[in-house]
């Protein structure tokens, strides 16, 4: 194999399947990066057997084969390369020679046919959506899905499809996010590129049936996060995903992601949302979200002790004390119901007051026991946040 490429193109696309090295696999194999110029294209591919990218990039062929070489390795070499251009040949051998200008480097690669390429998912009934969208959903919602798997539903993001509308929702037991968007149905794909490899049977499952027009699914946090690192977030590129029973794919530009789904039933998220509240309280957001950080200036991170909301008619008053210290700030607000008196972990506050893009926002409370809700009047936003018990 030998292909002549730039550096550049080298270190984007490598950048955007390396997330999907697992950091252990008793398969060597899944340590690499499979480079394959067997055909046309030059394809690049990494696969931890739950999480697959592949990705196609600029260049020249000028000998056609397939070479898997280590991540790590070869992240680091293309990325410390002069500028300019750059060759990856290897041999009978797959000993793997990498130049650009002055500089050589041989490395040990390994046969790329043992690579576990990604399952071949079939391309029925598409959601699309544009890049930015997406990008934008996840970002407002992944914070709230827990970060570890003590209960692997909690760590992803629940994903609906129905009329029209796109929900993703997220909850780790303190916390819910709840983001919903129309789907533009006029949208025309864009020319696409066959980017699909055929399934293997080492990934263990067929890709199964094509999803229906009505669509849920977990998807796991860790691809999401991803996705959104990669996604170039652009307002008129579109984003495929295809559901199967088992798998999501993504699509975009050049780039396709593989994921398996996570299995169970997700959680009646219905049941815990109620539009009753004996109090509405309507704030500005940035200088909530000011006196929220500033709070957290005297509260370790190992500290239980909550803030304090003291909301009377057209007057919060936010209060915290510690071992550090204390703090007490007020600000004008305008309340509708009874005055609350509650306590919240301010972090998960600022958190969602950081996902919000609203100027002023509204606050519901039913009473200090119960959860806030902020929302707005379409619901296109629900965020749900548990109180804290404290000794007033």
């Amino acid at each position: 194999m030998k292909i002549v490429c730039d550096k550049k193109d080298m270190l984007n696309a490598v950048n955007k399947v390396i997330k999907a090295v697992p950091v252990r696999t008793t398969m060597p194999v899944l340590y690499c990066v499979l480079i394959d110029a067997s055909g046309s294209l030059i394809r690049l591919t990494a696969n931890d057997m739950e999480l697959g990218i592949e990705t196609i990039m600029e260049g020249t062929i000028e000998d056609r084969g397939i070479l898997a070489i280590n991540a790590g390795i070869f992240y680091d070499l293309i990325r410390k390369m002069p500028e300019g251009m750059i060759t990856v040949s290897s041999d009978e051998n797959y000993t793997a020679q990498i130049t650009g200008s002055k500089a050589h480097f041989q490395i040990g690669g390994m046969d790329g046919t043992e690579f576990v390429r990604l399952p071949y998912v079939e391309k029925d009934h598409p959601i699309r959506l544009s890049q930015m969208s997406l990008k934008d959903m996840i970002g407002r919602v992944l914070f709230s899905a827990s970060p570890n798997d003590g209960n692997k539903i909690m760590t992803g993001l629940f994903m609906e499809v129905e009329d029209g509308k796109m929900r993703m929702t997220a909850l780790d037991g303190h916390r819910l996010a709840m983001r919903t968007i129309e789907l533009n149905e006029e949208a025309d794909p864009e020319e696409e590129i066959d980017l699909s490899v055929d399934g293997d049977e080492e990934y263990g499952e067929e890709a199964g049936e094509a999803a229906p027009l009505k669509i849920s699914a977990i998807l796991p946090g860790k691809t999401m996060g991803e996705i959104a690192k990669i996604l170039p977030g652009e307002a008129d590129s579109l984003v495929s995903i295809y559901v199967t029973e088992k798998l999501v794919m993504f699509e975009f530009g050049e780039t396709v992601v593989v994921s398996r789904l996570i299995d169970g039933e997700y959680f009646n998220v219905s049941h815990m949302i109620t539009r009753d509240y004996e109090t509405c309280v309507r704030v500005n957001r940035q200088e909530f979200m000011e006196c929220l950080d500033r709070s957290t200036l005297i509260i370790r991170d190992n500290d239980k002790r909550p803030v304090i909301l003291n909301i009377t008619d057209g007057v919060l008053d936010m209060k915290v004390d510690t071992e550090i210290g204390s703090m007490e700030e007020n600000m004008e607000v305008s309340k509708e119901g009874r005055d609350i008196k509650i306590g919240f972990n301010p972090k998960l506050l600022l958190d969602a007051m950081k996902a919000i893009e609203d100027d002023e926002i509204d606050l519901y409370f039913v009473n200090s026991k119960s959860p806030c809700f902020i929302r707005d009047q379409q619901e296109s936003y629900v965020y749900l946040i548990l109180p804290v018990n404290f000794v007033d």
